[in-house]
């Protein structure tokens, strides 16, 4: 019989493993005929998301976007949002 031990993830694995699980459960659902090759979800989720917020009487949203990540940037100012804060950051440490 083959052994078998078992062992916590670490966080770095788990992230890994949890991506991983996400972009294959996609791409078989693309592969099933279920959904199209993933275009468009993050807009649709996005508006998805407003809608919920809508019908529970919130006035407005609010989002935390990583200056480097501008494609995010992008989707949501295409998408209606405008900075309203900004924070910066110097590091000190050479």
């Amino acid at each position: 019989m083959t052994e078998v031990t078992v062992r916590a993830m670490s966080a770095e694995e788990f992230g890994r493993w949890q991506r991983e699980l996400a972009v294959e459960y996609a791409r078989e659902h693309v592969t099933a005929g279920n959904w199209t090759a993933g275009e468009g979800l993050d807009r649709a989720l996005l508006a998805a998301g407003e809608r919920a917020a809508r019908e529970r009487g919130a006035r407005a949203l609010e989002l935390n976007v990583f200056g480097a990540n501008e494609t995010a940037a992008q989707l949501y100012r295409t998408s209606g949002y405008r900075v309203v804060t900004q924070q910066m950051r110097k590091d000190l440490v050479a």
